[in-house]
């Protein structure tokens, strides 16, 4: 289990705040580490619920870079999305 681990945190990009307490986190370390908690056990499905909402447009960026790493198959990321914008974006770039 701890090489899983290491393996998502590699993944999110947290590898050095392992041994962090996550209230010293900053809202776009959290929501990676939200994510990091949804893939740890290899879920066949995961449903994201607007997994960047709040977060600046870099932190953004990552998130949906992750979601493109997890996209292996077996295994089918669905985030959801309300925003107009953000879907026209997510779908202009598979193009």
């Amino acid at each position: 289990m701890r090489g899983r681990i290491e393996e998502v945190l590699h993944l999110v990009e947290l590898t050095d705040r392992a041994d962090s307490l996550v209230r010293t986190f900053s809202s776009g370390m959290r929501r990676r580490l939200e994510i990091a908690r949804g893939i740890l056990h290899q879920p066949q499905v995961l449903f994201l619920d607007e997994p960047t909402l709040g977060l600046d447009p870099q932190t953004r960026s990552h998130i949906w870079d992750y979601r493109i790493a997890m996209n292996i198959p077996a295994r089918a990321p669905l985030p959801t999305c309300r925003t107009a914008a953000e879907r026209r974006d997510r779908t202009a770039s598979r193009s």
